[in-house]
């Protein structure tokens, strides 16, 4: 419950672009990255939240203790937000054609039962709700303090966007829309 709840500013805002703009949420990679053969491989394994996290998750080691993964990286900068690092750099730097690491051979994505990553894309900037097992329902969070992450900057803007949901229910968001530019 505490990683629901810790993206779950960044998901109502999400949510509220979409109302505003159109799109989706949960998504393949292709959809952010149609020219980008390996965003067709392994869909399952490869999806976006959003246009700036990248879930990565094997859903055949979740029902079956498999441990083998194919998570694909675009060309870019991608931080690992999720699980934290305790030790190391969580970015790296993926050339241009793509990478691909698979779960059981690279040491920074090793596959365990019911495991999940997070990364963050360069340019954004991602609310986080700073739970530490404080929240218990949708509401208390909304109550609780924000973060905001910011992914490693592109060549002049990173961006991010936040609407606020003082009761958890949804009412009012259109008074309460933040957007966030960083300048390099």
């Amino acid at each position: 419950m505490n990683l629901k709840y810790t993206f779950l500013r960044y998901a109502i805002s999400y949510f509220h672009g979409i109302v505003e703009q159109g799109g989706a949420y949960y998504k393949p990679m292709y959809f952010n990255y149609p020219n980008d053969l390996g965003a067709y491989t392994y869909t399952s394994q490869n999806v976006m939240l959003g246009d700036s996290l990248k879930l990565s998750f094997n859903p055949t080691s979740m029902n079956y203790g498999v441990d083998e993964s194919n998570f694909f990286f675009p060309a870019g900068k991608w931080c690992q937000i999720y699980p934290k690092l305790s030790t190391g750099n969580p970015c790296r730097n993926v050339k241009e054609g793509g990478e691909y690491l698979k779960g059981e051979n690279d040491a920074q994505l090793t596959v365990e039962e019911d495991q999940i990553y997070i990364h963050m894309t360069e340019g954004s900037i991602v609310p986080l709700t700073q739970v530490d097992g404080k929240a218990v329902s949708v509401a208390q969070a909304m109550d609780l303090p924000t973060s905001f992450y910011l992914g490693p900057p592109t060549t002049a803007l990173s961006s991010g966007y936040l609407a606020f949901d003082q009761n958890g229910n949804g009412d009012d968001l259109q008074a309460n829309i933040l957007t966030f530019e960083l300048t390099s």
